[in-house]
């Protein structure tokens, strides 16, 4: 179940520039602490998305998280 926090409370103190383009509430599901370590990398396509183009981004999400990449979601329906 998404829990929401704010980008300070899972990122640490942002800039003045970072806390007014900011969303005020963030949705995470999963471990929150893969947010602050190594690389990520988010995926972003069409909320309308082909099945192929489903398959392939499930295929290059599964390929960077084999080499330890976070792929992070936003959590929309499709390509997110």
């Amino acid at each position: 179940m998404p829990r929401s926090f704010t980008v300070e409370e899972l990122l640490g103190p942002l800039t003045e520039f970072e806390r007014k383009n900011a969303p005020e509430r963030l949705f995470v599901d999963g471990d929150t602490s893969l947010l602050t370590a190594g690389l990520k990398v988010s995926i972003v396509g069409s909320r309308k998305a082909s099945k192929d183009g489903l398959a392939r981004a499930w295929q290059f999400a599964q390929i960077l998280a084999k080499e330890g990449v976070t792929v992070v979601s936003g959590l929309a329906e499709g390509i997110d």
